[in-house]
Order: C-alpha cells, then sequence, then structure tokens
C-alpha cells in the first residue's frame, strides 16, 4: 500500500494540518509534454516566450516557450475538486463539519469551486491557498509553491499560427477570418517542480493524484491543450533544491548537440540522462533532500488506489476530517 511506502519517510511528512510551517519538504519533479497543439498565453494571441541563458555549459542566448506557475495548479487544483463533489455524497461532507461550522458554511464547503466560491476550509482551499474576497474569513497562503516553466530547448520553430475561421450555418460559407492565434506544436517537453510544504500523506497522495489526473492545460481546453505528465521522482527533506530554469539548462547541456532537432525529443530521451542530472542537484546544493527510492513501486501502487472507487472514497474522507480538524483548532 502507498501508506506503507510513506511510513518510511513520516519525518518528513506532517502528522496533520498545522501552524506554524515546520522544514518539511517534498519536491515532486513533473515531466510535461504536449500531446496536441497547445495555447499558452497570458495577454494576446502569442505563446509566451522568454529569452535565457541556453545552459551551464553553453552561455548563449535561446528563447524558450513558457508556461506559467497558475497555470499549472490551476487546472490541477480544479482536476481535485471535480474529484472531490463527484464523491461528495459517499463522502458525506456534511456530517464531517457538522458541528464545527453552521449551515450554511457547510453548504459553502461542499459547492467550494474556483474562483469566485472558494469556501477557504475545505481540504483544497487550506493545501493549495485561499485569498479571500471578504476580509473577515481570512486568507491561507498555499503549501503547493510552483514556478514557471520552460522548454528545455528553443521555441522559435515550435511556435504555429493558425487562421480561425467561422462557417455559416445555412450557407456553409466561410467569411472573413475572425482571428489568428499562435499554438504550440505537439511533442514540446516541459520540465516542472511542483514544491509541497509540510504537508501529510493524504496531501502529497492528493497532489500527485491531481498531477496524473490532469491531461488538460492552457487555453480553449476543450479543443486543445492535451499534455501528458510523467513524474520523474519524489523528493523528502528540508529544503528545495530543484528549480525549473535550472533543470532546463542542466538538461540542455546534456542533450544538445549540432543535429539536435528540439521539436522531436523525446521524454525518453530526458529519462535516459535523468538520473545523472538528479545527482547533480542534490550534490549542487547544501540541505537534506533524499529521492523516494521507491518510487516505481509507488507509482504502481497510486495507479491502483486511483483506480479503486473505495480507495479514493477512503482518502477523500481523510483529507476532509483533516481539514475539519484543523478549523476546530483554529477556532476552538
Amino acid at each position: 500500500m502507498v501508506w506503507t511506502i510513506l511510513e518510511r519517510y513520516q519525518q518528513f511528512l506532517a502528522p496533520r494540518v498545522e501552524d506554524p510551517p515546520v522544514a518539511r519538504v517534498v519536491q515532486v519533479v513533473v515531466l510535461r509534454w504536449t500531446d496536441s497543439y497547445a495555447i499558452f498565453t497570458t495577454e494576446g494571441d502569442a505563446i509566451n516566450t522568454e529569452t535565457t541563458r541556453a545552459g551551464y555549459q553553453d552561455h548563449g542566448s535561446i528563447t524558450r516557450a513558457v508556461l506559467f506557475k497558475r497555470k499549472q495548479t490551476a487546472v490541477e487544483r480544479r482536476t481535485g475538486k471535480e474529484w472531490r463533489r463527484a464523491y461528495a455524497e459517499q463522502m458525506d461532507i456534511p456530517a464531517i463539519w457538522n458541528g464545527i461550522r453552521n449551515d450554511r458554511e457547510i453548504e459553502s464547503i461542499v459547492r467550494c469551486a474556483l474562483t469566485q466560491n472558494l469556501c477557504g476550509a475545505c481540504p483544497d482551499c487550506i493545501l493549495y491557498g485561499f485569498a479571500a474576497q471578504e476580509e473577515a474569513k481570512g486568507s491561507i497562503p498555499s503549501r503547493v509553491w510552483i514556478d514557471s516553466a520552460f522548454t528545455i530547448g528553443p521555441a522559435d520553430d515550435a511556435v504555429r499560427l493558425f487562421t480561425l475561421n467561422a462557417v455559416d450555418e445555412i450557407t456553409h460559407q466561410t467569411g472573413t477570418a475572425l482571428a489568428e492565434q499562435e499554438h504550440l506544436q505537439p511533442g514540446i517537453v516541459f520540465p516542472a517542480v511542483e514544491t509541497l510544504m509540510n504537508v501529510s500523506a493524504e496531501e502529497l497522495v492528493y497532489v500527485l493524484a491531481n498531477i496524473l489526473r490532469t491531461r488538460r492545460y492552457g487555453a480553449q481546453t476543450s479543443r486543445t491543450g492535451v499534455v501528458q505528465n510523467r513524474i520523474l521522482g519524489v523528493f523528502f527533506g528540508d529544503t528545495e533544491k530543484f528549480t525549473n530554469l535550472d533543470l532546463c539548462r542542466r538538461l540542455y547541456d546534456r542533450l544538445s548537440d549540432d543535429g539536435r532537432d528540439w521539436n522531436q525529443l523525446l521524454p525518453e530521451d530526458v529519462q535516459t540522462i535523468w538520473p545523472e542530472v538528479m545527482h547533480e542537484v542534490l550534490k549542487s546544493y547544501d540541505g537534506v533532500l533524499k529521492p523516494m527510492e521507491e518510487w516505481p513501486e509507488f507509482r504502481k501502487q497510486l495507479s491502483a488506489l486511483m483506480s479503486d472507487e473505495a480507495q479514493v472514497v477512503a482518502l477523500l474522507r481523510r483529507l476532509e476530517q483533516q481539514a475539519a480538524e484543523y478549523a476546530r483548532r483554529k477556532t476552538g
């Protein structure tokens, strides 16, 4: 069971949701790659890009595509909230919160959703954070830290400009073009690190499940944005060592050669050199951070848990009970 393996790392996991924070750090290194066209923009129609130093051995500059920070956690957070709502009746959420919150507040907790209806009390809000829209509700800082992700290689040839047209339903004719929109082509790789601070074992499993179950990122997700997420490793300690751009530069140095077509880079190419990069990062920075040696076994068990309705309900109920107990202590 996943819980048996996590017992070996209990010193780096919180026994319960608690304040003030303690230096218990879990880092999750993820490889994201586009499995369809994707639109990673913030304003306008242009794909987000940034010019950065290519690597540590290569001091030249390249323009990398960027997947902004909130474009990652927001969609994973929605995945988790949808999961919770799907099993809300089986969990009997009102019974868990009875005596801790009044009926109106319990209804808000049951119906919690991004972004205007955040309850500020449910497991998602106390893990991913909550910015109060009403001063009386306070706020909770996120314990899931993330930064913008960058492509390993240059994105110069990875962007496609598509013209959007509307077809008249009666005449079946297209009029003038409605707009032009840049898309990132399939097969583009983004290393990404998610750092979890002072989380319980159940919260860790919940975050990992959200990463693995989320399939679409960016704009126009009903038509584009399919992304595969592959977790390269999970690390436990008292400090963070892995960061996104640092990983990109180290990977670039090892993968770059005169004939490299960065648009044809495969996840397997990265996995081949990953152990070497991982050990280099772990040795390069101070502090304690240990890899989960049992990750392949843990990954299989995690997949089994996510595929078992009874285990899913049990996990979500334990998360809800932790959130309720945290609320009771805060108000008690």
